[in-house]
């Protein structure tokens, strides 16, 4: 993404990166370069764990497998589980937890078919949602924001409308008079504020009744 977090240089700058890459021998490039080629799946971590909101599948063999047993799953072998369970059930797998990856320092241990990347490149939150569950807010560049719990019309419809406007290149969602109003800051944050003014009017509406 364009977004202003830091990322990883993937040239491997700086004479760490450089070491670190001289070091690998040509089994470990070559195994490398094979588990490239096998993964299908990019999912999204968030506060809460494995999140199946957005991620990018692409099509093969096991990715149609994999949603195939994820839709019995979550719909015959375990109704009480929600898609986003059986997803986390089915790549937490005995076969992913003895893998080599098990024992590296790359995060979520999952099956080899399946990369856990930072979750602003995919599933970035509206600034109110990021603060309570701790997770990454939407920043300028990011690909696209996500409004977990979001379902009321009347509440859910001017946030909608606000990130449509910012992505079609403003279109009034930036000027001065917006960036105060209450939609404004849900989305764009900064998450602090949105929790702030979230909470001022949660008082203000228990104070009146």
């Amino acid at each position: 993404t364009t977004g202003s977090r830091p990322t990883a240089r993937a040239d491997g700058a700086g004479a760490a990166g450089a070491a670190d890459a001289g070091n690998n021998g040509p089994a470990e490039d070559a195994e490398e370069e094979e588990d490239d080629e096998d993964i299908d799946l990019l999912i999204t971590e968030e506060g809460w764990g494995l999140s199946s909101a957005n991620w990018l599948i692409r099509r093969s063999d096991w990715s149609i497998s994999f949603l195939e047993d994820a839709f019995r799953l979550c719909h015959e072998g375990m109704p009480l589980f929600g898609d986003q369970d059986a997803m986390i059930h089915l790549l937490l797998n005995d076969r992913a937890l003895l893998s080599k990856r098990a024992r590296t320092d790359r995060g979520p241990v999952v099956d080899r078919h399946a990369v856990v990347i930072p979750q602003h490149e995919l599933n970035a939150y509206d600034a109110l949602n990021a603060f309570y569950m701790e997770a990454d807010a939407y920043t300028e560049g990011d690909l696209l924001i996500t409004f977990p719990g979001c379902k009321e019309a009347g509440a859910c419809n001017p946030l909608f409308r606000l990130a449509a406007a910012h992505a079609k290149g403003g279109a009034g969602a930036d000027r001065p008079e917006e960036q105060v109003s209450w939609p404004h800051v849900r989305v764009f944050g900064p998450p602090e504020a949105a929790a702030q003014l979230f909470e001022t009017a949660r008082l203000h509406q228990q104070q009146q009744h």
